[in-house]
């Protein structure tokens, strides 16, 4: 079964798109099509969205991808998933006194160690940092199948017993060489783990596939779950192949841009002189352009936003188009109606729509033939804050929310969306 991709620079028209689907292929009432979230709170916020457009939604399923995932690769009874914080614990009695009197761990020693004891506290932090460094190595260097077989052998078809990181001819890295030990032994078959037989995603896989499973299902919508791994695509593309799979994702720019230049740095800097100028010549309207040359010689012509902050988002895009070999749905909403009166928040994402750097930069040409080539006096409908910690900024969030509601009486909490870029780091700040 294919593959089926639909990009949208704005979440409402991916709405309407996932709802058309559900109306094609949701026939049986009990036997509902599978919605990929990206987390609950999404999940609650698409149903709300999907109830305005289409009757009730009773027995809908929402899984998150990693659930989705694991109950397509069929586990046995009694497995269960491995998670970040089950792994932080299973490490932490393996880091004991036999174990860091080892030479290979002696740099794990002088950490661990403080006053001759071993510091608890320092190996709990360092247990959740390598419990999240293996799930990370697991899900972006795996083993990829293909044709009934491994094409690719990843880290955990090296580990534990040879080398990944070195290459051939190598000194293997010290670090690498402890690293390799330590999770050979935490995903021992006589371990805690596999006692309790507790997988990871990527071990589930490879057991299922050497034990002759083949993806077979029926219909999964992949809702706005932009950032995956290698494995979790490799998974998703292996999935199509019995599955019949939709994935609606957001595109903030209709152009093409695999090829906007996204290093925050230049590979080779160059040493540039400062141009000398005259008293007088700060008084001249051609100083600005020789100072700031961006826009005045068409030196820039991508938006700052894509250049320093969509490489993420243009790497998954761009392989994402690869598989399906450039055939996708563009559902395009330009932020600027006909007629309708900039704001700075529209002009940016009309400027992102159309790879366009502004109109502070160049002319920018709207659908309707309006050509706007100023920038816009600011507004309340982009705003930035400045906050000295996270607490603030949760204070900052909260009054903007309640300051937002109450300019009109017919808005809802329901109708306002707080994104974080990690919402753990805010837990504690949040309750």
């Amino acid at each position: 079964m294919p593959l089926h991709l639909s990009f949208a620079n704005r979440v409402e028209p991916l709405v309407d798109s996932l709802s058309q689907a559900l109306d094609l292929h949701w026939k049986d009432l009990g036997n509902p099509p599978e919605v990929v979230v990206p987390s609950p709170p999404v999940s609650k916020w698409l149903k709300l969205r999907l109830c305005e457009r289409r009757p009730a939604l009773m027995g809908l399923p929402t899984p998150t991808l990693e659930g989705f995932l694991w109950r397509s690769l069929e586990p046995e009874p009694g497995m269960s998933m491995l998670r970040g914080p089950a792994l932080s614990q299973a490490l932490v009695p393996l880091l004991d006194d036999a174990c860091l009197s080892e030479p290979l761990y002696a740099r794990v020693r002088e950490f661990l160690i403080q006053d001759g004891a071993l510091n608890p506290r320092r190996r709990m932090q360092l247990c959740q940092e390598l419990a999240r460094l293996f799930m990370e190595y697991e899900y972006n260097r795996p083993s990829v199948w293909k044709e009934g077989g491994w094409a690719v052998a990843g880290l955990d078809r090296c580990w534990p017993g040879r080398a990944y990181f070195a290459g051939s001819g190598e000194e293997e890295n010290e670090t690498e060489a402890w690293q390799r030990d330590l999770y050979g032994k935490v995903f021992a078959a006589e371990g805690m783990l596999a006692r309790r037989r507790i997988l990871s995603l990527p071990a589930l896989h490879r057991l299922r596939r050497e034990a002759g499973w083949r993806p077979e299902g029926s219909v999964a919508m992949v809702f706005l779950v932009d950032k995956v791994s290698h494995f979790h695509r490799n998974l998703l593309m292996e999935l199509s192949q019995g599955w019949d799979i939709h994935l609606f994702l957001q595109n903030p720019c209709a152009e093409f841009w695999e090829d906007v230049e996204t290093r925050r740095h230049p590979r080779t800097r160059k040493n540039v002189k400062f141009p000398a100028f005259k008293a007088e010549d700060y008084g001249t309207e051609v100083l600005s352009p020789q100072v700031y040359p961006a826009g005045a010689d068409g030196s820039l012509q991508d938006p700052l936003l894509l250049s320093r902050w969509g490489a993420t988002a243009r790497e998954n895009i761009a392989l994402w188009s690869q598989v399906t070999d450039y055939e996708f749905d563009s559902l395009v909403d330009a932020p600027l109606k006909e007629g309708q009166e900039p704001t700075v928040l529209s002009l940016l994402q009309q400027s992102l729509l159309n790879r366009h750097p502004g109109p502070g930069i160049q002319p920018l040409e709207l659908e309707d033939g309006r050509i706007l080539s100023n920038p816009i006096e600011g507004d309340d409908s982009l705003t930035i804050l400045a906050c000295p910690e996270r607490g603030r900024e949760m204070e900052a969030v909260r009054d903007c929310v309640f300051q937002w509601l109450s300019e009109d009486p017919e808005r809802s909490p329901s109708d306002c969306l707080v994104l974080l870029a990690d919402p753990a780091r805010h837990r504690t700040e949040i309750h």
